[in-house]
This record gives structure tokens, C-alpha cells and sequence, in this order.
């Protein structure tokens, strides 16, 4: 009794697991699909959005042929699960061990890839960093320009993700404060007599006004903020740490959680391979 039991409760857990695999699945295969169908549907969405001039900046941080790449991977992994899902499913319903084993098989392959992921990203974390800052840094640098909460001092959206992340984060530049005098962008447009906060026109700006510490929104309010400060121009009231480094702090944070997620998906893949090998004992009457 105790084993028609079990060999139900593993049924039930591997028919029920499977079901949400399948659908889970079935939507990211049926996105990749469309994605990949239609190829335009990017540069569509981005017309909505983003000017001429966005449009090639953005493009020239992001290769088309490394969007294709990711569609592609999508697709790949939403057909993965799919047949990891119809296979635990139709084999756990009509107790087939063929289709079970086909299961356990994707399932063992799914485990070894997911390792193979965490083998290369810990030997190439500090490579891979790097990189992510030195593409950061230049993006930064060529792009980054005079925004202070108004939608016509900028050209581009990547001046207000720096500026929105430099406030949220309470950080200056990609690296430091000093990253500024090397933004070749921010260096002319400051130069402009309609740009000014705290009234200090922008050529005397050492830093962006996302920088002072009195800055604390992204709006018309970056105009004019902390009135007694002499921010931007005078850096005693402005953050000096870079945003990456803080980013990276957020990382080694969050990393024991992320650790703990990754451990338990591959521990959960452990047990259903498990239960799947009883499930497949019970059918055949071991």
C-alpha cells in the first residue's frame, strides 16, 4: 500500500510539475517565434519611442546580429522546456516509461548545461565585469549628455538612464566623479546659456546636477534644487563614488540569495529526475 502510495504522489508531482514546464515553455517558444517572424518588430517599438538619433546610438551599443543570437537562444530554450513539459506530462499520464525516459534524459542534459553555465560564469566573472564597465564606461562617455529633467535639453534616452540611476543609486559617473571630464557630449552641451541649476550657468558645471546630493527625483525639479548649495560647480555638496562600483557592491549583496535560487532549481531537478526513476520503477512492477 505504502508504495502504490508513493509511486501516486510521484505521478501526481511530476504530471503537475510538467504541466506549468509545458506552458511556461509554450509561451517563451511562441515569442521567440513571433520575435523571430517578425525580425522589424524591434526597431518598430523603438520608432515609438526613440528619435532617429536614439535609434542609432542604441544600435551601435547593441549589434543586430547579437539581438538575432537572442532570439534565437529564446526559441531554443522555450522548444527545450516544451518537450521537457509534454514529455513529463504524457509520460507521468499514460505511465509510458519511452517517454518518461526521454524526459529524464532532457532533464539530465538541462542539469549539465545549467553546471556548465555556473563552471564558465565563475571563471569568466571577473572578464566578463570588466568588459560590462569598459562598454559602460565608453558608452558614457560618447553619449551622455546635459538633461536636468527636461525632455528637450537631451537627444537621447541614455542621459536619463545615467541621470536616474546616478540619483537612485547616490553615485557620480561610471567609475568617479572625474569620468565627466572625459564625456565628450556633456563637455559642449553645458556650454548652452539655456542650461543652468542653482544658477550656475553650465559651463561651470564640474559635474552633472544628477551628482548633488540635494538632487533626489528626475524631474523639472533638477533645475533648481538646494538653493544654499553651490553643487554642481563646487563638489563638496555632490556624491564622489561611481556608479559601478556601487552596482558591483549590489552584486556581492544579493549574491548568497542568488546562490541559494540557483541551488534549489538544481536540487528540485534532482528530485524530479528522482521521482521520475520511481515512477518508472513502479509502471514496470520492480
Amino acid at each position: 500500500q505504502i508504495g502504490i502510495m508513493f509511486s501516486n504522489l510521484s505521478k501526481c508531482f511530476v504530471f503537475l510539475f510538467n504541466v506549468l514546464i509545458f506552458i511556461v515553455g509554450a509561451v517563451i517558444l511562441g515569442t521567440g517565434i513571433w520575435l523571430k517572424l517578425s525580425d522589424k518588430s524591434f526597431l518598430e517599438a523603438s520608432k515609438l519611442i526613440l528619435n532617429a538619433d536614439s535609434q542609432n546610438q542604441l544600435s551601435g551599443l547593441v549589434d543586430n546580429n547579437l539581438i538575432e543570437y537572442a532570439i534565437i537562444a529564446y526559441i531554443v530554450l522555450g522548444g527545450l522546456l516544451f518537450i521537457i513539459g509534454f514529455s513529463g506530462c504524457c509520460g507521468a499520464l499514460r505511465e509510458s516509461s519511452c517517454l518518461l525516459k526521454t524526459y529524464i534524459g532532457l532533464l539530465v542534459i538541462l542539469l549539465l548545461l545549467e553546471i556548465a553555465v555556473i563552471v564558465i560564469t565563475s571563471l569568466f566573472y571577473v572578464r566578463v565585469m570588466n568588459k560590462a564597465e569598459s562598454i559602460l564606461f565608453n558608452t558614457f562617455k560618447a553619449n551622455y549628455s546635459v538633461y536636468m529633467g527636461d525632455p528637450n535639453a537631451a537627444e537621447s534616452p541614455i542621459p536619463k538612464l545615467f541621470d536616474a540611476v546616478m540619483i537612485n543609486l547616490q553615485c557620480c559617473g561610471v567609475t568617479n566623479d572625474s569620468n565627466f571630464e572625459e564625456a565628450v557630449r556633456w563637455q559642449e552641451m553645458k556650454k548652452a546659456d539655456s542650461v543652468r541649476f542653482n544658477g550656475i550657468p553650465g559651463r561651470e558645471f564640474r559635474v552633472s546636477p544628477a551628482c548633488c546630493k540635494s538632487v533626489t527625483t528626475l524631474d523639472k525639479k533638477m533645475k533648481k534644487s538646494g538653493e544654499n548649495s553651490k553643487c554642481p560647480k563646487d563638489l563638496t555638496d555632490a556624491r564622489k563614488e561611481g556608479c559601478w562600483p556601487k552596482v558591483q557592491s549590489l552584486i556581492r549583496q544579493y549574491a548568497i540569495i542568488l546562490i541559494a535560487i540557483v541551488a534549489a532549481v538544481l536540487l528540485f531537478q534532482i528530485i524530479q529526475i528522482s521521482c521520475t526513476c520511481c515512477l518508472i520503477k513502479s509502471i514496470k512492477g520492480y
